[in-house]
């Protein structure tokens, strides 16, 4: 276990999260006020280049978790790369909102194949007995990518303006995974002989488990309730982090508003890490129930408790 290649793949997908989330999930609330500000525009018409993003994405989940079953996860952290850089240089240099709706709906392409669902597609086939815990880990590249997107980019617009920054980080995200996509990343086990969490190789028995099919699977009440469940929570999660910038900047200070946005992250860095410990041992409907309560319970005392550090302890919380 200690030395087996499939903890590099998840250490590659950390590195995938990470730049995905910080240009990507918590970016465009980011790139929204910015446009608004440097250019006047609305910001309920740059909203609709958001909608457009997660519009795109969610389209391409399937695809993305096909062609990673199919062909390994090469070409697609490629093209999250490819087109994360460039739907992030075509916000720098939008001239009209069209443009920037473009981009975003660019930029969507790359987060759906550097999200999480599509992480968790490429470490399934390593992991068995440590899939809850391998997966865990990649995701706190997820938080880390909060923890330090939000300020970087805010202090980069302030200070360097919004074209340098942004053209510094499309290069940033080519540095960095166009190499692991290249040299790292494997499409499963069996391609260098070996078994899941590393259990042996090739010539040892194979797995009496069963393989399921897209359509086995869909036939089930499981599948059906977890969609439903995570569909709500993430449509609610998905529309406060692209529009947490600019609600908090209409109650705190840009300082404030950074040590905010980080707060959400790094708080669920922390509960990520903890989790990684236990979650191949408890029940994760039961969990999932109560994090998605506690999720409810932030909002509603958002909704309903006008106070600066309310909105500064439900953040944090909220992560």
């Amino acid at each position: 276990m200690k030395h087996f290649y499939g903890w590099r793949i998840v250490a590659a997908c950390m590195v995938a999260n990470f730049l995905g989330n910080a240009l990507g999930l918590f970016g465009v609330g980011v790139y929204l006020k910015a446009l608004s500000d440097l250019h006047g525009w609305p910001v309920g018409q740059l909203s609709g280049g958001i909608t457009l993003f997660l519009l795109v994405s969610a389209a391409l989940m399937l695809p993305v978790g096909k062609t990673i079953s199919r062909y390994g996860p090469k070409p697609i952290v490629l093209l999250g790369a490819l087109t994360m850089a460039a739907g992030v240089l075509g916000i720098g240099f939008a001239a009209s909102i069209r443009q920037a709706w473009l981009a975003f709906a660019v930029m969507g392409i790359g987060w759906a194949s550097l999200s999480a669902a599509a992480m968790a597609a490429m470490i399934a086939p390593w992991f068995e007995k440590h899939q809850g815990r391998a997966v865990s880990l990649a995701a706190v590249g997820a938080s880390v990518g909060g923890v330090v997107g939000v300020p970087v980019l805010l202090f980069g617009i302030a200070h360097a303006g919004l074209v340098s920054t942004l053209t510094a980080a499309a290069l940033a995200i080519l540095i960095a995974l166009v190499p692991v996509a290249i040299f790292v990343m494997k499409r499963s086990p069996r391609e260098l002989g070996l078994f899941p969490d590393g259990a042996g190789f090739a010539s040892e028995k194979a797995s009496d488990a069963p393989t399921w099919t897209v359509r086995a699977a869909a036939g089930t009440p499981a599948l059906w309730t977890v969609i439903v469940a995570f569909s709500i929570g993430m449509f609610v999660q998905v529309g406060f982090l692209t529009h947490q910038v600019s609600i908090l900047s209409a109650e705190l200070s840009p300082a404030l508003v950074s040590a905010t946005a980080s707060a959400t992250a790094i708080v669920a860095l922390a509960a990520r890490l903890l989790l990684a410990g236990f979650v191949d041992r408890i029940d994760q409907r039961m969990f999932s129930s109560a994090v998605l309560l506690l999720a409810a319970a932030v909002f509603g005392a958002l909704a309903l408790v006008p106070n600066k550090w309310i909105l500064v302890a439900g953040c944090a919380v909220f992560g």
